[in-house]
């Protein structure tokens, strides 16, 4: 498990890894609404690692948050 703090911050960080590291531009990205969404997502389902985040369901807040 990952020991990073879930907050804004960190969440953005964690999307703009992906997208970077997927040859993704973030700026084609709202990354500050994915963050949130995922936050949200997180907190109602009691997942304390972003990597514990279902593919599906992350790769949909990244669909709903596109530029």
């Amino acid at each position: 498990m990952n020991i990073m703090e879930i907050n804004m911050a960190t969440a953005q960080d964690y999307i703009n890894d992906y997208l970077t590291n997927s040859s993704m531009n973030p700026s084609d990205w709202d990354v500050y609404w994915a963050a949130s969404d995922m936050i949200d997502f997180m907190t109602a389902n009691n997942i304390e690692d972003y990597d514990d985040v279902p593919a599906d369901t992350f790769t949909e807040i990244l669909e709903n948050n596109a530029n």
